[in-house]
């Protein structure tokens, strides 16, 4: 006969400190409409508009958000994330395309390829930040964009 074997104890992970690369549903729901909006200015040279405004298209859940507002905001809630980790992702070519959307001017090949660059960057911090992390951040930025409100 052999001995019987005791089992660990099962102890369940914490969801909130998975890495958004192991969840790629919440990695793609928060990178695609970036990415689908780089890429839609890649091949079509152009952008999709909505009563004249430009605007992301979130294909994945058929949403539509104003482009410029939308991208501030990703942008500012990664500054936040920049700042915590004392990271650089190389957010000014990405903030200088969406100004250049937002006051109607031409954007350059150039100006799409650093664009690129500072997708792979963000890229790879986002996929490296827990599911907690993002919630935090979310809020966080939500809070930052409230007490701006109240001051201004």
């Amino acid at each position: 006969m052999s001995k019987s074997r005791k089992n660990k104890k099962y102890r369940p992970r914490d969801p909130m400190s998975v890495k958004l690369r192991a969840m790629p549903w919440e990695f793609t729901r928060i990178m695609a409409p970036l990415r689908e909006f780089l890429d839609e200015l890649r091949s079509e040279g152009t952008i999709s508009l909505v009563d004249g405004r430009p605007v992301f298209v979130d294909r994945l859940y058929c949403e539509v958000y104003p482009l410029v507002p939308a991208a501030n905001g990703f942008i500012g809630a990664l500054e936040i994330w920049e700042r915590r980790k004392g990271i650089d992702m190389h957010l000014t070519p990405l903030k200088q395309l969406v100004k250049r959307i937002e006051y109607d001017a031409p954007v350059t090949e150039k100006e799409l390829d650093t664009a690129e660059d500072s997708y792979r960057v963000i890229w790879r911090a986002v996929g490296d930040m827990t599911l907690g992390e993002t919630v935090e951040l979310a809020r966080d930025f939500d809070i930052q964009i409230n007490l701006e409100r109240v001051v201004a």
